[in-house]
């Protein structure tokens, strides 16, 4: 039995013509050049729970599943999957799948990923998040693999696309051999070339692929952080398609021979903070009452606080010019287990000032406010808006900014007391719950992503518990609980749900991500 889960679908396409004159199809030939907005820390598929990571790496290596475009789920090296029982799961291979060194896949192939991708070392953020629930893989036959789960887990499903397939004879390579191209064998539509950390990876078409090969013989995929230098880069034809246009740089693109398109808002942007210490970094308390907490960030009230001294609105209407819209909890109200009872808080200024004074805090308080400058539309532009709006209620808040790949590691490192990140969990709310909210606890893999350590035995329970019903409706209402309970005691703060943007040359034809990755095999050149 096939499984297809639809999700959250549809592209608004914003494309204008300019006077400027089309390059010739000779001048296209069959190489893309793409610009990204991110740098990546590794190649290897298993090295971090990254997006940017994850992006790059299904060039060249595969899932047994994947997530479509509109996030559905589709056959990859599975053809079909099937529950045979409460805890087990079936997987039939697609039959004379190779590797790009010549091997053919097999079950035992599948079995070494599994076990190597949540125990990759040094990993900033472990991919175990996805195999939480799985007790063991098994070969059944070459073709066939069975998962074995520790409980019935009806997000299984979900949770395969993230485990890429590598070739058995390599679970023993370490993450510097991807990064050398030694490792780099994979079943993928793309084959390595040639990787510069930093600037640019060069890979060509898998002459061998199973599936639909890519229009195109060689891509090149350059790392370009800066996002008016990709527009640059665009506009002069030294790239063909870039990613991560934001509203203010698009009247640049605007009148030519070029393309827009946007995915729907759907990923949650929020503030993480850092509940869990006595004592954090970036936040310090100016004169506090006597009692008031050493970490101001461990009182709700403070929390709350926060979150009602943004003004949402003005950031999804001004700053993201109607690209994002306001959030209240981590998932859009559309998917499954967003309450319906949850909004996003309205600016509130005085309220803001009221619960930091009943806090202890009277006299306000001194911070810094982390986030990146190249992974978000606006990132940087988003971080300066909300220290300023929090400097209106009372909080001396100094906003500072850094590269992704500078910024990435120390979050997981838990360097920031708050800090502006986006979360890719946004099949339903128990997986967007059990990554950030939900105790963390790395032996059973719950909130791996939960860097500021809140803890909540209720919503532990709800969530927990909803990952072992098979019952939708029951599961549904656990997790719409689930939310209400956390953002309520606001362990983050949601700030909005964002689209994804790509520009192209206009003869070039790609539909944006709900996942936000660029991936070359999804561009195809009109004829």
């Amino acid at each position: 039995m096939r499984h297809t889960i639809r999700r959250l679908s549809g592209m608004l396409v914003l494309s204008a013509a300019i006077g400027a004159a089309m390059p010739s199809a000779s001048a296209w030939a069959e190489d893309l050049s793409i610009a990204l907005g991110s740098s990546i820390t590794s190649l290897d598929p298993h090295f971090a729970n990254n997006s940017p990571n994850k992006a790059v790496a299904r060039h060249f290596f595969e899932a047994l599943i994947a997530f479509d475009p509109d996030t559905n789920l589709v056959p990859a090296l599975a053809t079909s999957w099937k529950r045979i029982s409460d805890t087990e799961w079936e997987f039939k291979l697609r039959p004379d799948v190779k590797f790009s060194d010549g091997s053919t896949l097999t079950a035992d192939d599948v079995v070494v990923s599994f076990e190597r991708a949540p125990a990759v070392p040094n990993s900033p953020s472990s991919l175990g998040l996805f195999t939480r629930s799985i007790a063991q893989v098994k070969a059944v036959d070459p073709s066939t693999v069975v998962i074995e789960t520790k409980y019935p887990d009806p997000l299984l499903p979900h949770m395969v696309p993230e485990i890429l397939i590598i070739p058995a004879e390599l679970k023993d390579a370490e993450t510097g051999d991807y990064n050398s191209g030694k490792s780099m064998v994979g079943t993928g539509p793309f084959v390595f070339q040639a990787y510069t950390p930093g600037d640019r990876l060069i890979m060509k078409r898998n002459e061998n692929y199973w599936g639909d090969k890519p229009d195109w013989d060689k891509v090149t995929l350059r790392f370009i952080t800066n996002e008016a230098t990709r527009v640059a880069a665009l506009l002069s034809g030294d790239a063909d398609l870039i990613e991560n246009v934001s509203p203010n740089l698009m009247d640049r693109v605007k009148g030519g021979n070029f393309s827009i398109v946007q995915s729907p808002p759907a990923l949650p942007v929020y503030i993480g903070l850092d509940v869990g210490r006595d004592e954090t970094p970036f936040v310090k308390a100016k004169s506090p009452d006597a009692g008031a907490n050493t970490n101001p960030l461990r009182d709700k009230r403070v929390r709350q606080a926060l979150s009602y001294g943004i003004d949402r609105e003005a950031i999804s209407e001004k700053l993201m010019q109607g690209t994002t819209a306001p959030a209240g909890q981590m998932l859009n109200s559309s998917l499954f287990g967003a309450s319906p009872n949850v909004t996003a808080p309205k600016y509130d200024p005085e309220k803001a000032k009221q619960l930091l004074a009943e806090a202890g805090y009277k006299n306000g308080l001194t911070l810094t406010f982390h986030g990146p400058n190249d992974r978000l539309t606006n990132d940087s532009r988003v971080v300066q808006a909300i220290a300023q709006m929090w400097n209106r209620i009372g909080i001396e808040a100094k906003a500072e900014v850094m590269p992704w790949s500078v910024y990435f590691p120390q979050t997981g490192k838990r360097e920031f007391s708050l800090y502006l990140i986006s979360s890719g969990a946004i099949s339903e709310m128990g997986t967007a719950l059990n990554s950030v909210v939900v105790t963390h606890d790395p032996k059973n893999r719950r909130g791996v992503n939960n860097r500021g350590r809140y803890s909540n035995p209720e919503i532990d329970e709800l969530v927990n518990t909803s990952f072992q019903t098979l019952d939708d409706d029951k599961r549904r209402a656990m997790l719409e609980k689930a939310s209400e309970l956390a953002f309520e005691e606001m362990p983050v703060i949601p700030l909005y749900f964002y689209s994804f943007s790509i520009a192209s040359k206009k003869n070039i034809v790609y539909k944006p991500r709900m996942d936000q990755f660029t991936l070359a095999q999804g561009a195809k050149l009109t004829k």
